[in-house]
């Protein structure tokens, strides 16, 4: 009986389980439904424990559709025997419909026969650090900054992901020694660069100018700026650094949208607002620069991300307006663009004066 098999788990006080930080949960490996779930996670997904255990919901139901595949197939080698545990970051949608980040620590106990009997998850909640990951991520990609963090004892670094590409490089490449970013300056440039890191090293901080060679033989302009980081002991164990792409600046003075030119880019996120939009991207084809794109929308009160927004706002009214039988909120946001909920219905609630649930429900 599932009474006698959840003895163990029933043996444990509850009250320690609902005071870990993290979330547990036990699914039965027959038929994927849960079968118990502590508070954090309960407090995570917005379901209470009766809800989980007593309407029969399936743990998979829980999943992101976007991460649904990955999380199938780290799922199927548990069950296979090609894996004891597995590690994943993924999301879950919860209750009312937000999505939330957790790192997942799955494993499985298998009966006498070997078969799977329970799956375990080990949930930690890692939203707030995956939303900075991902304001970081535009920030930089807004700015073309490209940061990185060298570790001095080690000659090794960690870079962000926009950093190979500012350099012309493949991603994946390795990241960097001193040595190795060397040789991609300019032979005119790499004694005054390797110059300025020995100070820094020294202790202080540096801001240089420099020409890199990428493997095609272009050579592009950079600024970086970097600090220095020193331990208790008065040491420097890192130099920190951000890296911009100023080649434009050097060559040609920056140039500026004609009103016409403006209305291009205006079409052009209109005609493009359910794929990825780019503003480095639209500057380049418009023969423009982002910082010129970012001031023109500022002139008229608003930023270019924003308009985005907007549009893809007016395309989620129109289908919440215009409804058939199997359209739901959730789905119009995803396929708008939204893969935060709950900010999908403040924005649209600001826009429009009322909720997305109750456009769709006067469309219906």
């Amino acid at each position: 009986m599932l009474a006698n098999e959840l003895k163990n788990i029933g043996e444990m006080p509850r009250a320690f389980l609902d005071s870990l930080g993290v979330g547990i949960v036990l699914i039965d490996a027959r038929d994927g439904c849960v079968v118990y779930a502590n508070r954090e996670f309960c407090r995570l997904t917005g379901y209470s424990s009766r809800e989980l255990v007593d309407d029969a919901i399936l743990f998979s139901d829980l999943t992101h559709p976007d991460d649904r595949e990955s999380s199938v197939r780290e799922h199927s080698r548990l069950l296979n025997g090609q894996t004891d545990q597995y590690r994943i970051d993924k999301r879950y949608v919860t209750k009312e419909g937000a999505i939330v980040w957790a790192h997942v620590t799955a494993s499985v106990t298998r009966n006498t026969l070997g078969a799977a009997r329970w799956m375990t998850r080990v949930i930690e909640d890692i939203t707030e650090r995956k939303l900075l990951e991902q304001k970081l991520a535009v920030a930089e990609h807004i700015s073309g900054l490209a940061t990185w963090n060298w570790y001095v004892k080690s000659d090794s670094s960690q870079t962000s992901s926009r950093y190979n590409a500012l350099f012309g490089l493949a991603e994946g490449t390795p990241q960097p020694s001193i040595k190795q970013f060397l040789e991609r300056v300019h032979p005119d440039d790499r004694k005054s660069v390797s110059s300025a890191i020995q100070r820094a090293i020294i202790g202080g901080s540096y801001a240089q100018e420099y020409r890199t060679v990428r493997a095609n033989g272009e050579i592009r302009w950079m600024r970086s700026m970097a600090t220095s980081v020193l331990n208790s002991d008065n040491e420097v164990t890192n130099l920190v650094g951000a890296t911009v792409d100023i080649t434009d600046s050097k060559i040609r003075p920056e140039p500026g949208p004609t009103t016409r030119s403006f209305g291009d880019i205006v079409q052009h996120i209109r005609l493009n607002w359910n794929k990825p939009i780019s503003i480095p991207e639209i500057a380049r084809l418009h023969g423009v620069s982002p910082r010129s794109i970012h001031k023109h929308f500022a002139s008229i009160g608003t930023t270019p991300m924003n308009f985005v927004k907007l549009v893809r706002l007016e395309h989620a009214r129109q289908r919440l307006t215009h409804p058939d039988p199997n359209t739901s909120v959730t789905g119009v946001a995803l396929a708008c663009g939204f893969n935060n909920l709950g900010h999908f219905a403040r924005d649209y609630r600001q826009a429009y004066g009322e909720r997305p649930s109750a456009t769709l429900r006067s469309g219906l």
